[in-house]
């Protein structure tokens, strides 16, 4: 059963879908405020030539990305379903948080070194020569799907050669080596590297964001594995039987739209008193204007009211 079955008024359908539509429209204005500090940020960038501004621009995509997928989501009451794209822009947010805070060169290119072991590692495991790729197919041997790694396109070899070429550029050649001796039973995180957090539960806590990882990223990262199936089932008005969530249920949406503006806010902020804070006033009244006003209001979540068990 979706959402939409249970709402009997048209009346009331037409106010759920313009106040879906508000909220939607809320966070999408919290992405452009990001999309405006990310373009001071690859102005002021621009004038220092240095390949670590590349690692702050990518992970700043990868907020916007993420919450522009949450407005979507939004507008269609898919409250649930904002959790796994909530949960991969707070870690994004994390390492941005983590590289702008001290020490910002070495640790935006740690994150790059940190790539390129995954890119040569995946490289590896698709070449039928290569020991990875012998060891995997013998481990999969009976799994039909194998044939797919048969089919990246590309000189495997020249695309990892192109690869550890990286590591002896002197910008990276410290990295590598760090990252080299931290390797022990597995890779080590980027951000491990140098004596950084060992995990990221022990990142957000140097950030001072545990209590988001405790409370909502573990919630997250269930639905993601698929473990919060008994979640969405409950007592029934009917002795005997349950009852079980809708689809597109808003339970949780105002609370998503929250945090969408949280980490597209926070980000922002960051990035413009890094690299220009000259304009923060600016985008200060941008945000009390457009923005403040409609953030106290959702936030307090009394806008829907959709009980469901």
């Amino acid at each position: 059963m979706y959402f939409r079955d249970l709402v009997e008024s048209e009346e009331e359908w037409q106010k759920y879908e313009k106040l879906l539509s508000d909220l939607a429209g809320f966070v999408r204005d919290c992405v452009q405020f990001l999309i405006d500090a990310s373009a001071v940020a690859q102005i002021a960038s621009a004038q220092d030539r240095c390949y670590s501004h590349a690692t702050v621009l990518m992970l700043t995509r990868h907020v916007i990305e993420s919450v522009d997928g949450v407005s979507v989501l939004v507008e269609r009451g898919c409250a649930e379903n904002c959790g796994p794209l909530l949960r991969s822009a707070f870690e994004a947010q994390l390492g941005l948080l983590y590289i702008l805070d001290t020490d910002s060169k070495r640790r935006a290119l740690s994150y790059q070194v940190a790539h390129a072991h995954r890119k040569i590692k995946a490289y590896r495991k698709c070449d039928p020569d290569d020991l990875l790729g012998k060891q995997l197919r013998a481990e999969l041997k009976d799994d039909p799907m194998t044939k797919v790694f048969n089919q990246v396109p590309g000189d495997l070899q020249a695309m990892i050669a192109n690869l550890e070429s990286m590591f002896k550029k002197p910008e990276y050649a410290p990295i590598e080596a760090e990252w080299q001796a931290s390797r022990k039973n597995k890779d080590p995180e980027w951000f491990a590297l140098f004596g950084g957090p060992r995990d990221v539960r022990s990142l957000a806590i140097q950030l001072k964001l545990g209590a988001v990882y405790e409370g909502l990223y573990r919630s997250w990262s269930d639905v993601i594995h698929a473990g919060s199936g008994f979640n969405h089932v409950g007592p029934s008005d009917q002795p005997g039987t349950i009852m079980i969530r809708p689809i597109r249920h808003p339970d949780g949406l105002e609370l998503a739209c929250t945090f969408a503006a949280e980490f597209c806010l926070d980000t922002a902020c960051a990035l413009v008193q890094k690299y220009d804070s000259s304009q923060w006033e600016r985008f200060r009244e941008i945000y009390s204007e457009n923005i403040g006003p409609h953030y106290v209001e959702i936030s307090k979540g009394t806008l829907i009211e959709a009980p469901w068990r």
